[in-house]
């Protein structure tokens, strides 16, 4: 399976989207939205601001793990990636997610399937 952005829903009714890598893990994961249409132009924002390496800003959390934020040209949160164990990681995940963030597809997983819905 390809790199891909996913369109989800989570239990409270709000959609997000997640960079997925090809073998499936989450690297990048929005804030919710009450919208789909919000968080597809959420999708065409973060493809825009991963162009600009000062849009993602690294941060350490308090249990020592690193993780980073994607902001967009105001200065807004879009996104921020999973936690990992150390500096020197979360710069190999960066540059995972500005090379599949740049052409990765957007895949509407809040769908419902033809199975799912005879159930």
């Amino acid at each position: 399976m390809a790199a891909r952005f996913e369109v989800v829903l989570d239990d409270a009714g709000r959609f997000s989207f997640q960079l997925c890598a090809p073998e499936g893990d989450v690297l990048l994961t929005s804030l919710p939205e009450a919208s789909k249409i919000m968080v597809q132009s959420g999708v065409l924002n973060a493809r825009n601001s991963l162009r600009d390496p000062d849009r993602m800003v690294a941060h350490n959390a308090e249990d020592g793990s690193h993780f980073a934020v994607l902001k967009d040209r105001h200065g807004e949160v879009l996104a921020r990636t999973s936690r990992v164990a150390s500096a020197e990681a979360l710069e190999q995940l960066l540059e995972t997610v500005r090379t599949l963030g740049a052409t990765a597809p957007l895949v509407d997983r809040t769908k419902r399937r033809p199975e799912q819905a005879a159930g």
